[in-house]
């Protein structure tokens, strides 16, 4: 029970963060939230390149949806999606109804690249939960894409993401976070980002559950401590709903 009220606290608290104002650098300027949205799932680990289409094989994480960025929570060996660029709703037709909004904001740097802040809030994301390490192994939460159109329930939630980073230059397009994380160009730094989600839907003996997911990577810290890997929260929690 500690460890839930606590993860609800960070969930509160960031998402807080990430709906305050905060003032306008100079030289700062907005961008659509669709330049960072469009982008995801573009990468073509293939190739190690931005390639539409990517040539075959596709290399996809969980086929035939397009990749996107997963959570892990190492101590629970538990891996979570949230489907924050609406990709599997992409592929099932749109009948998740997932919906994104948010900000882009660019500053110039001396050196001539460019610091971006994304804040990107998805509600009726597809949601699932498994086991550490395995993409497609047994479902512990919700259901895969494929799976809903075949008639399993869909567990649906709402997430908001918060992405800090260095970007080759000003107008620059804006990076899949699958390459921002593990491919970055010359010229990108991934500074900071955060995570928060909850999603309703059924564990894996049917019972109603939920899903919450805090997130956070700190990638300017040396890596030393307790933040050694980079993300010093990687918290998922499954429980049933009324507990």
């Amino acid at each position: 029970m500690k460890r839930i009220a606590l993860v609800s606290r960070v969930l509160l608290l960031v998402a807080m963060s990430l709906t305050v104002a905060s003032p306008v650098a100079a030289g700062a300027g907005p961008r659509p939230i669709e330049d960072f949205v469009d982008r995801q799932g573009k990468f073509c680990l293939n190739e190690l390149d931005y390639l539409d289409p990517c040539p075959a094989p596709v290399f996809l994480f969980v086929p035939p949806v397009a990749n996107f960025l997963g959570l892990s929570d190492p101590s629970e060996q538990l891996f979570a999606a949230v489907d924050y660029a609406g990709l599997a709703d992409d592929f099932a037709g749109g009948i998740f109804g997932t919906q994104t909004t948010g900000s882009v904001t660019e500053r110039a740097l001396k050196d001539g690249r460019a610091e971006v802040h994304v804040r990107l809030s998805t509600t009726n994301a597809l949601s699932w939960a498994t086991v550490f390490g395995d993409f497609n192994g047994p479902l512990l939460f919700g259901h895969r894409a494929p799976d809903v159109l075949s008639g399993a329930e869909a567990a649906l939630g709402e997430s908001l993401l918060h992405v800090k980073f260095i970007n080759t230059a000003p107008g620059a397009m804006l990076p899949d976070l699958i390459q921002l994380v593990f491919v970055p160009e010359p010229g990108q730094e991934l500074i900071f980002i955060s995570f928060v989600a909850r999603a309703n839907g059924p564990l894996a003996d049917g019972t109603p559950g939920r899903m919450e997911v805090a997130q956070t990577g700190l990638f300017m810290t040396g890596f030393h401590g307790a933040v050694a890997d980079g993300f010093p929260a990687e918290n998922i929690i499954l429980r049933a709903v009324g507990q």
